[in-house]
């Protein structure tokens, strides 16, 4: 029964019981307050519908329980939090569990499509890149999803996309309390061999997700039917139809993740990237400017940005990025002039996104916000905004793939440096640095910080060598970040560079106010010195910086 208005409920002495915010199959979603550490919550309450056996109800239980303990094991930015399982008092020890999440304040993707209609593609290229990164934190934590839907995908009020209900999820350990024969789940969006094997390996969670990105852009499921039984002869017996407000990259995401065959489905590396390429791509199409310019042929776009292209794309040369500068026709090609252009608009779409002020040692983006930065856009503004302004779709450093950055790192070594950039002179060594950033020191590290625009970082340090292998130099430095919000490692591991012993450390995380960062440090061992540079970036903006990284990796030289 739900409490009373005048007579709030608080379960487990501490939960108050405040607005139910809706209910399904499993159970009713609350609104609390935290009396204890005074903030908002959401509880799940587990509400069994009449008539189920004490087996059945057991089964419930034990379904609740394996989703708190699939949101557990995650620490990521797109997956809803869960901070406690509680009992109320009068349940007993044997009662039904409530599970205490954390407060997202949004509507999901279905009651926005239900109310407002098809996103644009620009704005469903960067839910399902969202959602594409929560899953890749999932499956790398061994935890299928198993009911990704659009319904279950949250549009926060400040821009978060989250993926939420984990009720389904299968979890390493756990034992698969799922009736022999019952395939659970949503009809409309089960991928074609759980509805005919009950099989749920990261490649059906992908096909979920096409599925999404197909409702999101097209209004509905592409096996949408009056019934259930009609949705899974459809999807037993026909191919996917072709989307009709799709193209491009996002047309080749919603055919590679639609794939009856799991072994022939896109891979979520390949999804990754064409879906960067969707956004930026229906950004440039929404700027008046370039939309007068020619259309960039496919080595053109793969020049300004290698990390857009696919598997079977070419190796080509990526040239530094520079700052915009108008072009002046008696001095360049019509081709380089396109050239300045795109690369113009790729900055200029990053310097829309908000960025926090850089700060500490580990954590140089700071807590506490840039303020210069534009201000974060409610999910309401993000919906009609340009997706590079209101989400990470256009260059997502988050939906580069961790071994993307190990190209643009080996740059060169040309003896020039591009416009807008100087050498600086350390101790015992070289690096290149933006003009006009700002240095500031923190203990032995160098900092290097942008004053206007992403509030991007550099930071440079010479020490002492305590082992011959930086690998495990850099192991010991991860100990102090992985305690930071949303820390997600991408990668440690030595690397090849210019025959020195040297290894990247690759990382996500999150700062105080919520902005989502990319890293990466490379630490090299040369002349009996540990070196290492590290490029700190807003997530949204890592794709567009790669050009920058390489400049910096190109241009160091240990001195000795």
């Amino acid at each position: 029964m739900s409490p009373s208005p005048a007579e709030p409920r608080t379960i487990a002495g501490r939960y108050r019981l405040e607005n139910a915010l809706g209910q399904g199959g499993m159970g009713r979603v609350w609104s609390a307050r935290d009396e204890v550490l005074g903030r908002d919550v959401a509880i799940k309450e587990i509400v069994p519908p009449p008539g189920l056996t004490d087996t059945e109800r057991q089964e419930m239980r034990e379904r609740s329980l394996r989703e708190a303990r699939a949101i557990a094991r995650l620490n990521h930015p797109n997956v809803v939090r869960v901070f406690d399982v509680v009992r109320p008092d009068s349940d007993g020890a044997n009662g039904d569990p409530w599970i205490v999440m954390e407060y997202v304040p949004s509507r999901s993707l279905q009651d926005t499509i239900s109310a407002d209609g098809p996103l644009s593609a620009a704005q469903a290229a960067h839910v399902g890149l969202e959602v594409l990164h929560a899953l890749q934190a999932a499956h790398r934590a061994g935890v299928m999803h198993r009911d990704v839907k659009p319904g279950n995908v949250l549009l926060g009020e400040d821009g978060r996309v989250v993926l939420t209900d984990f009720g389904l999820a299968t979890v390493p350990g756990d034992p698969n309390v799922t009736r022999t024969g019952l395939v659970l789940g949503s009809p409309a969006y089960i991928s074609p061999e759980r509805a005919k094997e009950g099989t749920s390996g990261p490649e059906a969670d992908l096909w979920s997700l096409g599925a999404t990105i197909f409702a999101a852009v097209e209004g509905q499921s592409p096996y949408a039917r009056a019934t259930a039984i009609a949705t899974l002869t459809a999807l037993a017996s026909e191919p996917p139809p072709p989307p009709k407000n799709a193209t491009g990259p996002l047309k080749t995401v919603l055919t590679g993740l639609l794939r009856k065959d799991p072994a022939k489905r896109m891979t979520a590396e390949q999804a990754e990237r064409l879906l960067i390429r969707a956004a930026a791509q229906a950004a440039r199409a929404a700027v008046p400017a370039v939309a007068a310019q020619p259309e960039p042929t496919r080595l053109d776009l793969l020049r300004l940005n290698p990390e857009t292209s696919t598997s079977d794309d070419p190796p080509t040369p990526a040239p530094p990025v520079t700052p915009p500068v108008a072009p002046k026709p008696p001095r360049f090609t019509p081709r380089q002039r396109w050239y300045a252009v795109a690369a113009s608009l790729l900055i200029v779409l990053a310097v829309a996104v908000a960025v926090p002020m850089l700060r500490d040692r580990d954590n140089p983006a700071g807590a506490n916000g840039n303020p210069s930065a534009t201000p974060k856009p409610s999910r309401t503004a993000s919906a009609s905004a340009s997706p590079s302004a209101a989400s990470p779709s256009a260059a997502s450093p988050s939906a580069a793939s961790p071994s993307a950055a190990s190209p643009s790192l080996t740059a060169s070594e040309s003896g020039e440096l591009p416009t807008g950039w100087h050498l600086f002179s350390g101790e015992g060594y070289s690096i290149p640095v933006p003009d006009g950033w700002s240095k500031s020191t923190d203990g032995g590290m160098i900092l290097f910080r942008e004053q206007d625009g992403l509030g991007r970082v550099l930071s440079v340090m010479s020490s002492e060598v305590t082992t011959s292998d930086p690998k495990a130099a850099l192991a010991e430095q991860e100990g102090e970040q992985s305690s930071k919000s949303g820390y997600d490692k991408l990668k440690l591991d030595t690397v090849d560079y210019r025959g020195l012993p040297a290894a990247d450390w690759e990382w996500l995380y999150t700062t105080g106010n919520g902005t989502h960062m990319h890293v990466l440090r490379r630490g090299v061992i040369a002349n009996n010195r540990f070196y290492t540079f590290s490029w700190y970036v807003p997530a949204d903006a890592w794709a567009a910086n790669q050009d920058g990284l390489g400049v910096i990796a190109g241009g160091f030289q240990p001195r000795g």
